[in-house]
């Protein structure tokens, strides 16, 4: 029973994490302009080295939540909408 238990809490914190995720994403999606193009600079919550800029310039978008970037320092990267905001 009680691995059961420790199963069934495991799965229901699965659940909130991708409904956390999920709420996040369209939140972001709603804060974001609809004008948001390319050759737009922007601050990344969370750059992907130490050692690099906290600023990405968006190159193109690639999927609706989605956008090829370029850091310096660091190269090229794909971001998704939540891990970037208008400064």
């Amino acid at each position: 029973m009680k691995l059961e238990k420790e199963f069934q809490t495991h799965i229901h914190r699965q659940q909130m994490n991708i409904a956390h995720r999920v709420s996040a994403a369209l939140q972001t999606q709603r804060s974001l302009p609809s004008s948001l193009s390319s050759s737009t600079w922007v601050k990344l919550h969370n750059p992907p080295t130490e050692l690099c800029q906290d600023e990405a310039l968006l190159l193109c978008q690639a999927a609706s939540n989605q956008w090829v970037a370029w850091i310096p320092d660091h190269g090229k990267i794909l971001l998704a909408a939540e891990d970037f905001s208008l400064e």
